[in-house]
């Protein structure tokens, strides 16, 4: 028989073990976030309004300036509406795979 320090030394460890895998088990999915449909405690702590809505104001203020650089940038003028068309149809082009207008051509 082993001596009764090293059954107890023994049983310690391995208690301690099954202590360390239920935490990480408990609190594995809660941290990782790996579920989209369930939340996460970031997502619960921002839906409480713990934070008094200061990821809504964020948000908001982040929509704004987008829409704000949106309008800055947009064409004004109807030549500068061409000139866009004209552009975003350049890139259309360039964009389409090589093999497209290749068949337009055996077709036609």
């Amino acid at each position: 028989m082993l001596p009764a320090r090293i059954r107890r030394n023994a049983r310690l460890l391995a208690r301690r073990r099954v202590c360390v895998l239920l935490a990480l088990a408990l609190l594995a999915p809660v941290l990782s976030g790996c579920s989209n449909s369930e939340p996460t405690v970031a997502s619960a702590i921002a839906r409480s309004g713990m934070l008094g809505g200061l990821g809504e104001q964020l948000k908001r203020e982040d929509d704004e300036a987008e829409l704000q650089e949106i309008r800055e940038h947009a064409p004004q003028t109807p030549e500068e509406h061409r000139e866009a068309r004209e552009r975003q149809e350049g890139a259309a082009i360039e964009a389409a795979p090589a093999g497209e207008p290749e068949a337009e051509e055996e077709e036609g």
